[in-house]
């Protein structure tokens, strides 16, 4: 079995349980209709389920709640578009953003820098980053002087550096030295808060992209 299987409490997730089922419904829709503003209620009719429930359900099963899923397809979509060479304009509208402006704003606690920097490979950007291992595999965290920007998993550091330089083929990089704040909130929800159910790595990053950077805003300015 894959070391970056989700597991909890030692043993593999109920990848097979009606709440798994659930949320797996809800998420194919969400997929689905990623550029478009599906509420709650119109979400839980489309699977058979109350509003409460499957908010509940899915944010216990997936990590992120219904709503952050589909945040994060949103923003998944407005990066590939730009690394696809779309101006900012047009992935915005590619990815849904009903204007620039919002993009601009989600911007800065999902990518780090502005999204004309991002779509220019990082340019100018300096990211520094730090990689520990975990009972998932390697984890890597990179964040600029704007916030952080990246979070990765994989089996080796090597393939978690070379993963982050890709995306950002244009920043300099330089790797931290003192990184006990960020490898204690990350191995805090390694270990902590997992998904139920094995979901595509570069849905678990960004979910835990999301925890992590929650976890950080607690940390004291000056410690990272």
């Amino acid at each position: 079995m894959s070391a970056l299987t989700t597991r909890r409490n030692g043993r593999e997730g109920s990848t097979g349980s009606a709440a798994a089922q659930l949320a797996r419904r809800a998420r194919a829709f969400l997929d689905q209709h990623a550029t478009e503003r599906v509420t709650l209620e119109a979400l839980a009719a489309s699977v058979g389920a109350s509003p409460s429930h499957l908010q509940r359900t899915f944010k216990r099963v997936v990590g992120l709640s219904p709503a952050e899923y589909a945040r994060m397809k949103r923003h998944q979509q407005f990066k590939s578009a730009m690394r696809n060479g779309k101006t900012v304009s047009e992935a915005t509208y590619e990815a849904g953003f009903g204007s620039s402006s919002r993009a601009y704003e989600n911007a800065a606690g999902a990518l780090g820098m502005t999204p004309a920097t991002y779509r220019k490979g990082g340019d100018g950007m300096e990211i520094r980053y730090a990689v520990t291992p975990s009972p998932i595999g390697r984890i890597l965290v990179a964040w600029t002087d704007r916030g952080l920007c990246s979070v990765r998993i994989g089996d080796s550091q090597a393939a978690v550096v070379a993963s982050l330089r890709s995306e950002f083929p244009n920043a300099r990089f330089k790797a931290a030295s003192e990184v006990s704040p960020f490898a204690a909130a990350m191995l805090e929800h390694v270990t902590g808060d997992r998904p139920e159910i094995e979901l595509p790595l570069d849905i678990r990053a960004t979910a835990f992209q999301l925890r992590v950077w929650r976890a950080l805003k607690q940390i004291p300015y000056g410690e990272t």
